[in-house]
């Protein structure tokens, strides 16, 4: 019996190959690119270094986003993966494992991509690069306090409030985090509905969470944020203390957390269906 870890490996060396697997991180250069560029350019005529943390606006940059979770769309856009290979490791593993494995290849790649997003905006900051945990250092207090934004050309503002409400450690802790929980919760529920429904269905549907996030960037309909996923992740949104109209923390917490236990639950049921292979020749077989 091959075990989840094993047949994750497998699925994860042989879609390295393929070109769904690496258009999202040429995608996430570009907009780690977009988003640092003139920041690195104010780093560069102050001569002082930007907080390394502070990667966690860019979660608040619209087209930024979008073009990270249009990477992320394109990753599991294939999920469940399903061709001659894998009927064969259905075979040798049982259905079960075989659909928990791809679970653990969503939490994988997610790591993965997001690891190499915040990579990418060390290397295109440094020099001009530094860390601390509780304060954000004079260019983002500079942005915030003066308009640097437009002076320099910055894709992002920085309210006050966010620099009081949270330390850059939490900051980037809670951005990085929820954007991983999102990605997660996309790659499921592309997973599940692809598996129990349609083929293409879990794509609608992540698409739709998609076009929701710019729906409320261009309207803001205080009810929706609190069934976007992906608007959470931004700092101006999360609302730490629960005292704004927007979603706070707990309530960020418990959805994303029922949600991921509702979707693995539902992914255990549908374990024990038939699951239907389309091999090279297009004979489908169950």
């Amino acid at each position: 019996m091959l075990s989840v870890f094993r047949l994750t490996a497998i699925n994860l060396y042989k879609h390295l190959a393929s070109v769904n697997f690496w258009t999202p991180f040429i995608l996430a250069i570009a907009a780690v690119n977009e988003f640092s560029h003139s920041l690195a350019d104010m780093a560069k005529y102050y001569s002082i270094p930007v907080n390394g943390f502070s990667v966690s606006f860019l979660f608040t940059s619209l087209n930024q986003v979008i073009i990270i979770f249009l990477g992320i769309f394109i990753l599991f856009s294939d999920l469940p993966f399903k061709d001659n290979q894998q009927m064969f490791l259905v075979s040798r593993s049982g259905k079960r494992a075989w659909i928990f494995s791809q679970v653990l290849y969503v939490l994988l790649v997610s790591l993965i991509y997001f690891s190499f997003i915040f990579i990418c905006f060390c290397v295109a900051l440094f020099p001009n690069l530094g860390f601390s945990a509780d304060n954000w250092g004079k260019i983002i207090k500079t942005v915030a306090a003066t308009n640097a934004k437009e002076t320099f050309g910055l894709t992002f503002s920085v309210p006050q409030s966010v620099l009081s409400d949270f330390s850059p450690l939490e900051g980037f802790f809670c951005s990085f985090g929820i954007a991983y929980a999102g990605s997660v919760i996309l790659g499921l529920i592309t997973l599940l509905s692809n598996l129990a429904l349609k083929h293409n269905v879990g794509n609608a549907i992540s698409g739709a969470l998609i076009f929701m996030y710019m729906f409320l960037n261009m309207r803001r309909i205080i009810l929706l944020y609190y069934f976007s996923p992906l608007n959470w992740c931004s700092l101006f949104i999360m609302d730490k203390n629960g005292i704004s109209i927007y979603p706070d923390v707990s309530w960020i917490i418990t959805v994303l957390c029922t949600c991921f236990s509702l979707e693995l639950i539902a992914l255990y049921i549908f374990g024990g269906k038939k699951v239907k292979f389309v091999l090279d020749t297009k004979e489908e077989i169950t």
